[in-house]
């Protein structure tokens, strides 16, 4: 079997990350939509409470840190979980932002992390999709080669489609933290996460 030249193996790549990248800003149901955060964040941060206690965490976090979606899915959870009589079956997270909502505990505002959800969700799955297309390419920037990885060229696609100047570290970063919610697929093989989340999970932003 002839092998591809790497630069056109490389081209190959870059064509799918840029026609991915287009997808997700110009389709209503992409992550880089300009409405992605007002049609999908709080049902999406619903389904993420439900899923798993350190996934209802993380969103018990970004309610704490000034996220108007996360808010809105915690207070839906806690509406509906009352409504079916069922506040015992509620997941912890849950039962805590309703405490602190009744106790009038002031949150955080203002930009932060919490605000870059949908964004950071998209880089995500834009590598997940880039990974599963092309898996002889590493995710990870190996310093030491000139070779590129799946972050490198998303950071510099990103960068060009103008959605977010952060670099291959940074999309590493985002991988890194949000490779939790893929726990199980065939995305995270090869990882800690392969067989599901692990007991030692940290918060996304510990």
């Amino acid at each position: 079997m002839t092998t591809l030249p790497a630069t056109f193996v490389e081209a190959d790549v870059r064509d799918f990350a840029r026609k991915s990248i287009a997808w997700l800003r110009s389709n209503p149901e992409g992550f880089f939509h300009p409405d992605a955060t007002t049609n999908y964040a709080r049902s999406m941060m619903v389904a993420w409470t439900q899923a798993h206690p350190f996934l209802a965490d993380d969103i018990l976090y970004f309610a704490d840190h000034g996220s108007q979606e996360a808010h809105e899915a915690l207070c839906e959870l806690a509406a509906l979980y009352t409504h079916r009589n069922e506040e015992a079956k509620a997941p912890p997270a849950v039962k805590t932002y309703a405490i602190r909502v009744l106790r009038g505990k002031p949150r955080k505002h203002g930009p932060g992390k919490a605000n870059n959800f949908m964004r950071d969700v998209g880089i995500m799955w834009l590598v997940a999709q880039m990974k599963g297309r092309f898996p002889s390419l590493a995710v990870y920037r190996n310093p030491k080669s000139r070779r590129p990885s799946h972050s490198s060229i998303a950071a510099d696609e990103l960068t060009e489609a103008g959605i977010v100047s952060m670099g291959f570290k940074g999309v590493e970063k985002v991988w890194d933290r949000y490779l939790p919610v893929l726990a199980g697929t065939r995305y995270a093989i090869g990882t800690r996460f392969a067989d599901g989340i692990p007991a030692g999970y940290p918060r996304l932003f510990d």
